[in-house]
Parts: structure tokens; C-alpha cells; sequence
């Protein structure tokens, strides 16, 4: 290659990694593995070495994109190591991501952390500020994907864990989570949020958990408000204590949580206690879900959602799949209907 075409080579490089001026109309583009390691870098680190920008508040108000699928092989793997999450405990991620619906493969987390305030997937832990929110949509995780978390850390593929105003928006996981504590397709636990959304989300993958709750699409939710609308599990769930297709466990601080147009199409089966759609809720509305996976535990299972569900309103809610438990079939939902 001459001198000249590789210095156009160079400034071409240098053009993509700088396109974008971090608005939601025209955001930061990541168009490389090492770009979105430099990026992830920048985020844990607070540092302003990504492009030029200033991280040192975690991208807040910022807006970032991929142009293209990702294969991470080469920087996380059974001999590489474990992926380091974006966003950290001390340095959360505060901004919005969008992945386009390009797919992200071969994630790779193999962690035992004992931390409970922090958590892994592709980001660690999100967080917004009061005035914002913390907006990651469109984000494919690969079949080739394995996050396992042995220790007390939350476990999602997409998002570890995550507060206050929370957007997960059309994300899909295909790769296997496992969580000791909290486990979600998509997200592992949503805490002290102000205010939560996952919308049009989808789980394809395998999920397993052991002492805490694990969900198709999300382990565990505590928000004043949050909605989950329109999300699908089609993954396997299993847990030794409580698992559910949709949400192990959604806890409304106020009155105004939603849960609607959700339907889990896998089977679910739990060493304690599992529902079709959620095992415990508490101040929430049930709409047009439905479950057709077959759901079965040693002590008690339920088409819908277990008995121990607090202030819950249920309209159009449909079971179909068969409901297998040592003491107690059915729950809070023993007909078909609820």
C-alpha cells in the first residue's frame, strides 16, 4: 500500500470513529469492537479519552449508536477472560444507547462478585439523573452470548442492573444468563427506580437462577411506576427458589404499575415457587397477558402469577399451558382464565 492510501486509510478511520455530534438526531457512532471498548473505557473510567468527549459524567444527556454487528471473541472468552461491563458502580452509565438491531455476539461474563449493589450483561449498571433517563433500545444479544454470575451481582444480557428513570426499549437477548441472585433476559433487577419502562423486549435464550428471582425479561423490579408492555419470553427459565416467564418479582411503590400485552411461550420450573408470567407482584395491573409454556415447582405454581401477589388488578389475562406443583397447582390464577 502506498504512503498515500494508507494515510487515506487512516483519515477514513479517523472520520468514522469522530462521526456524530451526541444528539438523539445525529448521536456518537461505534463502528468497531475496539471502539466499544474504548467507549466502555471512557464510561468506567470517567476519562474524556473517547473521541474527544467529556465521559466524566458518564455520557449523561448524551446519545450513542452502532453502525454495525459486533463479534466480541476477541477481547472476552473462556481464555480471554470475562467482558468488563459497561458502567460500574461508582462510574454508572448515565446516557442513551442505541444498538440499531445490530447483533452483539459472543459476550462472554464468567464473574463471582459478592457485590449487591452492582451487576453484569453488556452494561453493568445504568443510572439516571433525577431531571433524565438512562435509555438503552435496540440491542441484539448473540446466541453465542454466556453471562454467569456466581456471586450476589444482578445478571442480565442487556443490562446488569439499573435506577431511577429506566428505557429499555425492542432489546432481545439469544445467549444463556445464569444468576446466583437476581436473573433476567434482559435486565437482572431494577432498584429504587423513579420510573421504569421495558417495552417490546424479547428473551430467546436459557435462563437459570438459584436464590433470587429470575424472569424471561427481568429478575426483579422495584420503581415508584414502571410499565412492561409488550415483551415475549421464549427461553427455558429455571430457578432453585422463584422463576417466572415475564418477572420473578415487580414491587410499585405507587399505583400506577402496569404490566400488559406480555406473553411467555417457554416452559418454566423452579425448585420453590413459579408463575407463567410473574411470580410476586404487588400494586400492579395485569393486562392481556399470556402464557402457554407449562409451569411446574415443588411447592406451588400458577398459570399467571402466584397467590402471594398484593393489590393486584387482572383483566384478560389467559393461561393455556399445563401447571404442575408438589402442594399447590394454580395459585392466584387457578382456572384458564383470571
Amino acid at each position: 500500500m502506498g504512503r498515500q492510501s494508507l494515510l487515506l486509510v487512516l483519515l477514513l478511520q479517523i472520520v468514522v470513529f469522530a462521526a456524530g455530534s451526541g444528539t438523539k438526531a445525529d448521536p456518537y457512532t461505534i463502528s468497531s469492537v475496539e471502539e466499544l471498548v474504548a467507549f466502555r473505557d471512557a464510561v468506567n473510567t470517567g476519562d474524556k479519552s473517547f473521541n474527544g468527549i467529556d465521559m466524566s459524567k458518564g455520557g449523561q444527556g448524551l446519545f450513542f449508536a452502532l453502525t454495525k454487528s459486533l463479534d466480541l471473541s476477541s477481547v472476552c472468552g473462556s481464555e480471554l477472560g470475562s467482558w468488563e461491563p459497561i458502567g460500574t458502580v461508582e462510574k454508572p452509565f448515565y446516557g442513551h444507547f442505541d444498538g440499531k438491531s445490530y447483533v452483539v455476539d459472543n459476550l462472554y461474563i464468567d464473574e463471582s462478585d459478592d457485590l449487591t449493589t452492582t451487576g453484569y450483561g453488556l452494561f453493568g449498571v445504568g443510572k439516571s439523573s433525577a431531571t433524565d433517563s438512562v435509555t438503552i433500545s435496540n440491542v441484539v444479544i448473540g446466541e453465542n452470548s454466556y453471562v454467569h454470575v456466581f456471586g450476589n451481582a444482578s445478571a442480565g444480557a442487556v443490562l446488569g442492573l439499573a435506577s431511577g428513570n429506566v428505557v429499555l426499549d425492542n432489546c432481545e437477548n439469544r445467549g444463556e444468563v445464569y444468576g446466583r441472585e437476581n436473573a433476567g433476559g434482559i435486565v437482572g433487577y431494577v432498584e429504587n427506580g423513579l420510573s421504569a419502562s421495558i417495552l417490546n423486549c424479547v428473551n430467546k435464550g436459557r435462563l437459570n437462577g438459584a436464590y433470587g428471582y429470575v424472569g424471561g425479561i427481568v429478575g426483579e423490579i422495584n420503581a415508584s411506576t414502571f410499565t412492561i408492555s409488550k415483551c415475549s419470553n421464549l427461553g427455558f427459565v429455571a430457578g432453585r427458589a422463584f422463576a417466572a416467564g415475564i418477572v420473578g418479582k415487580a414491587y410499585a411503590t405507587g399505583t400506577k404499575a402496569r404490566i400488559s400485552l406480555c406473553k411467555n411461550l417457554a416452559d418454566v420450573s423452579s425448585g420453590d415457587r413459579a408463575g407463567g408470567i410473574a411470580f410476586f407482584l404487588k400494586n400492579v395491573t395485569l393486562e392481556s397477558v399470556y402464557n402457554s409454556g407449562n409451569v411446574k415447582a415443588s411447592d406451588l405454581a400458577a398459570g399467571i402469577v402466584d397467590s402471594s401477589a398484593e393489590n393486584v388488578l387482572h383483566y384478560m389475562c389467559v393461561n393455556t399451558g399445563e401447571i404442575f406443583a408438589t402442594k399447590l397447582a394454580g395459585g392466584y390464577c387457578r382456572l384458564q382464565q383470571c
